[in-house]
């Protein structure tokens, strides 16, 4: 781990173990081409919310923007492999 991949979205359930899903310095596939993240940001609460998030969906799926090392940026969609509980 170094300055460059130092940050990860990381997921776990009730009773399973933490999943690594993402993280800077992973390659991902974007419309056939491979491209590497080098930042990313998962979406907070939304202000005067008491809390509720926008990032993730009963669906499984979590938000997530990405800056990649050539600077475009992407919303990616990570799917889950357990269910959200809300």
């Amino acid at each position: 781990m170094n300055a460059r991949n130092d940050l990860g979205l990381w997921t776990a359930d009730l009773e399973g173990p933490v999943r690594l899903a993402l993280r800077e310095g992973d390659a991902v596939n974007v419309r056939g081409e491979s491209r590497t993240v080098y930042v990313l940001n998962v979406l907070g609460v939304v202000p005067a919310s008491s809390g509720a998030t926008r990032a993730f969906n009963r669906q499984r799926q979590v938000a997530v923007q990405v800056t990649f090392t050539d600077f475009t940026e992407a919303i990616l969609i990570i799917d889950l492999p357990y269910p959200v509980r809300f």
